[in-house]
Formats: structure tokens, C-alpha cells, sequence
């Protein structure tokens, strides 16, 4: 217990933008390792992290991940973790990585946290002109990916993250064209 107070209590100052890469599960075994789903698209990308910092900016210092056999989880080892009694009220945390240490994506692909906050128009916009409405969220619910739209009004509605829907992406302007079909 005072190896977890001494980790707690060891922070680490806010990061700029941090993206979730993973969510810890419950205790896995006696020497304080824990398993670990990944939100990494290619799983093995996790190992390469040496620290994890949770919502608090808390950070973990990674001793070990490995593969569990299972697609997404793996088991993990943080520093200051040595039983199951100290890993479980780490169970649920969301760890985060900074976006800097993330993989180059393919133009067609995009970390969900990079289009949070963008502005949305129904067609190309003209130099200064203000923007319709702004990307609130992503969610997925097991049916495809779907972006939450606010309006300036702060009503919401959600649209398929689809290229018939989004037919334009333009991430170094931070905006996204929306199709009119798909604007409630």
C-alpha cells in the first residue's frame, strides 16, 4: 500500500494532447501485473511506451507488456505494482500517451482525438467564414464509427463517419465538410 500512496503521489505535469491508447482491466496473477485492453489499432504498438499517464497525469513507468493470445489484450507490469491487492483500484483507468509518440497515419486515417473539436461545413469554405458547426465526439457502438455534431445552438445529432457523409477532410485547416443530406 505505501508503494501505491508513493505512486499516486508521483505526478507528472499536464501533456498538451494526450490520446487514450488503452484501459487496464483487473489484477492478473500475485506479482502485481494487470490485464490491459489496447485502443490501439495495431495492438503491438503498446509495447513500445515506456510511460502511461492516467486523467490525473499520473504516471506509470511500463516494466513489461505481453500478449495474452487474445486480439487487444495484454498482460502488463508498471513500476510500483508488485500484487493484486495494489492493482486493483487501478482497475478502469484510461491511460494515456502523447500524441507525439503515436505512429504516422496514412492520409485516409485519422486518431479520433484529432478530430475532436473541429470545425464542420456543408461545402468548402470561403476564406474567413465562420464555421456551421463543430465535431463534439466519436462514438462507436459495435455499427461503425459515428461523429457527434453540435451546433452553435448546442444541439447535437450524429452522422456516419462515412465518406459519402464526410466527403472532405482537410486536417492542417482543422475542418471537416459534412454532406447536406446528412445535416438534421
Amino acid at each position: 500500500l505505501l508503494k501505491l500512496k508513493q505512486l499516486l503521489l508521483r505526478k507528472r505535469p499536464p501533456l498538451n494532447k494526450l490520446i487514450c491508447v488503452a484501459k487496464l482491466l483487473s489484477p492478473h496473477g500475485v506479482r502485481g501485473e494487470m490485464k490491459i485492453m489496447s485502443f490501439m489499432e495495431v495492438h503491438e504498438h503498446l509495447k513500445k511506451f515506456k510511460t502511461l499517464v492516467d486523467t490525473k497525469g499520473i504516471s506509470y513507468d511500463v516494466v513489461s507488456v505481453r500478449t495474452t493470445g487474445k486480439p487487444g489484450l495484454f498482460i502488463i507490469r508498471v513500476e510500483g505494482i508488485d500484487s493484486p491487492e495494489a492493482a486493483l483500484p487501478l482497475k478502469g483507468t484510461e491511460l494515456f500517451v502523447s500524441r507525439d509518440l503515436l505512429p504516422q497515419l496514412p492520409d485516409d486515417e485519422f486518431y479520433i482525438e484529432d478530430l475532436k473539436g473541429m470545425k464542420v461545413y456543408t461545402q468548402l469554405p470561403e476564406e474567413k467564414t465562420p464555421p456551421e458547426y463543430m465535431i463534439l465526439e466519436i462514438h462507436n457502438f459495435g455499427a461503425g464509427t459515428l461523429l457527434e455534431i453540435q451546433a452553435f445552438d448546442k444541439t447535437t445529432f450524429m452522422i456516419p463517419f462515412t465518406k459519402d457523409a464526410v466527403p472532405h477532410i482537410d486536417m492542417m485547416q482543422g475542418f471537416v465538410v459534412v454532406s447536406a443530406d446528412f445535416i438534421i
